[in-house]
């Protein structure tokens, strides 16, 4: 993760308006063409997201991007997964429980950055070899989401937010991925959501930007930050 952080503290440094940060173009997307591409061709996605699924190295940000926001516009979406019990597990340190919950959630939402994470956590702490075997493949399925939603925006400027699929992934990107160290609040302006944060023990704060999809089952909060 590495890679992230130093993208993200350089795209603080980034003036608003800015288009390119560390040279690449943001990728926004269009989840209406997405619909479209993947309706008519839904044997291209479904091998995409094996792809993803096996952990393939080869997927650029353009394949990630179908795999990641594409899934909203699949049959099998599901923005209510509860993860109550994973959560618990974790915290109780039952590490091989809550990897076998976090599989099993990931079945109907594989792309799920918040339940990649969890899954990563829970067979990283394993001492038991078969579960401790998978780290590997989802860290790379995790690195793979963080690469396409990283490019899809500056994150720094309401104008210019990094898109993602459930609010549960943008709190995971601040506090899995760039290691957050308290979130002091959240609001919500239409499909923007604002995250402010701390990232150190110097109380210094953050906010990034969200372009959350948000579905007719989803319930949305709103606070002031």
């Amino acid at each position: 993760m590495n890679r992230a952080i130093k993208k993200l503290l350089a795209a603080f440094a980034v003036v608003a308006g800015a288009h390119t940060a560390s040279g690449q173009a943001f990728m926004p997307v269009d989840y209406t063409a997405l619909n479209v591409d993947i309706s008519f061709n839904p044997t291209a996605y479904d091998t995409l997201l094996s792809r993803f699924e096996n952990g393939d190295p080869s997927l650029d940000v353009s394949d990630m991007s179908t795999v990641y926001y594409g899934f909203v516009c699949s049959p099998g979406y599901n923005p209510d997964v509860d993860c109550t019990d994973v959560v618990t597990a974790l915290e109780e340190s039952r590490w091989n429980d809550a990897y076998r919950l976090a599989i099993s959630a990931l079945e109907s939402t594989p792309v799920s950055l918040d339940m990649n994470t969890k899954a990563v956590k829970a067979a990283t702490n394993s001492t038991d070899p078969a579960v401790k075997v998978h780290v590997a493949g989802l860290s790379a399925r995790v690195d793979m989401i963080v690469m396409a939603i990283l490019n899809s925006g500056l994150g720094t400027i309401p104008d210019a937010p990094f898109f993602v699929t459930s609010y549960d992934d943008a709190l995971s990107l601040v506090k899995d991925v760039f290691g957050a160290t308290a979130i002091l609040g959240r609001s919500s302006v239409g499909p923007v959501d604002a995250i402010k944060f701390t990232l150190d023990d110097t109380g210094r704060e953050h906010i990034l930007y969200f372009n959350t999809y948000h579905s007719k089952k989803q319930n949305k909060t709103n606070s002031t930050i």
